[in-house]
């Protein structure tokens, strides 16, 4: 009887989260179509170094939600052109090797979040075009509007993430 309880607490949190993840997949759908909708490749990157701290501090595992963020930052980069995985390459290399550094050497929020919103776009173009190097493909052609999504995803991080810690 309590877990029939603790479902029908939980089932506006539940609505919601579909409800955004929804939307948000329609907002990746119509960043393809119309070019000045940031893909928000940098935001679900943030989001997710920032839960997967959080979990390493609470000493717990990641939850579910976590895993659907990382199958939406696959959706978004396969989306927008990038090479199947890329940003996952991109987000393990960061997170194992530079977060670290990055929170002890720059204090400021708002370089923490532009180094991470950097590093999503930054590393995933990157990696693709490593992969397409290694299979003798055309490599993808760097565009001003890789800087113009940094810095309208920084600010939208900032709104989404100024009170957090990381």
């Amino acid at each position: 009887m309590q877990t029939l309880s603790n479902l029908r607490r939980k089932s506006p949190n539940a609505l919601a989260l579909s409800l955004l993840l929804v939307a948000i997949i329609i907002y990746e759908m119509l960043s393809t179509a119309f070019l000045f909708l940031p893909p928000l490749m940098g935001v679900i990157f943030t989001y997710l170094v920032e839960k997967r701290r959080e979990a390493e501090k609470l000493l717990s595992g990641v939850a579910m939600p976590w895993f659907a963020t990382f199958a939406l930052l696959i959706f978004a980069e396969q989306l927008h052109g990038f090479v199947l995985f890329s940003s996952a390459i991109s987000y393990l290399l960061f997170y194992n090797i530079f977060y670290e550094w990055v929170v002890i050497n720059f204090k400021a929020r708002i370089i923490q979040l532009a180094i991470f919103n950097g590093a999503a776009y930054i590393g995933t173009y990157s990696i693709s075009n490593l992969v397409l190097y290694v299979l003798d493909r055309e490599l993808l052609r760097y565009s001003v509007e890789y800087v113009y999504f940094i810095i309208a995803e920084c600010l939208l991080c900032l709104f989404i993430f100024k009170e957090s810690k990381i």
